[in-house]
């Protein structure tokens, strides 16, 4: 892998009108060629059904930066399986046994309960609603912007999917706001909790 000089400050670009209502933005972006860096525009991309588009990006490492160039990645259902987040205590520690997880997340669920890290730019599950979080940098997917003007992909992606469902948006946002403000809502954290909220359809688990 090649690594590279910080790169400069991101340009600020006027978005030419989308060409139509299937396709996502790749931001304009710096791209070293041979001793320097050239400034590449920003284009449209035509969404593929099944299919992510991440935009190209830099990530930084001890050493230097590394340039990802923009890609399809699979949607979350054809992505594998996710399991369950696990908290280990104390004492699993000092007497280890093999642990195989049997509990996954539906990729709907998901949806539901996922939040982004500014700082580490990975996704994450759960109940991160409190404010105390929101001030380490855990913000909600649907929230998210890279490059200040640009929405998370993945939620362009879904976003592209449902729209034939012209609430989904709209809904999805409220399930966030009202988990915000109300803690008997939010997702269960305990296994004996999702249990509990399994088998209560007033009080859902996602």
């Amino acid at each position: 892998m090649e690594l590279y000089p910080t790169p400069p400050d991101v340009i600020a670009e006027a978005v030419p009108p989308a060409p139509d209502e299937n396709s996502t933005y790749q931001p304009g972006g710096w791209v070293y060629r041979q001793d320097r860096f050239f400034w590449r525009p920003g284009y449209w991309v035509e969404y593929r059904p099944g299919w992510v588009w991440v935009p190209a990006g830099y990530f930084r490492s001890p050493r230097g930066y590394a340039f990802v160039d923009g890609y399809w990645d699979y949607e979350l259902q054809n992505r594998g399986m996710a399991f369950a987040p696990v908290y280990f205590t104390q004492e699993y520690h000092r007497h280890p046994q093999p642990y195989r997880p049997a509990y996954a997340i539906s990729p709907e669920f998901m949806l539901g309960s996922l939040f982004v890290n500014n700082g580490w730019n990975h996704y994450y599950f759960g109940d991160y609603y409190d404010s105390a979080y929101q001030k380490r940098g855990y913000l909600p997917w649907v929230n998210y912007r890279y490059g200040q003007n640009f929405r998370d992909p993945l939620f362009n992606y879904y976003r592209w999917r449902h729209h034939d469902d012209p609430r989904w948006e709209t809904n999805l946002r409220s399930v966030y706001t009202q988990r915000s403000e109300d803690r008997q809502i939010r997702p269960a954290r305990t296994l004996i909790q999702q249990v509990q909220r399994g088998t209560n359809r007033n009080n859902p688990s996602f």
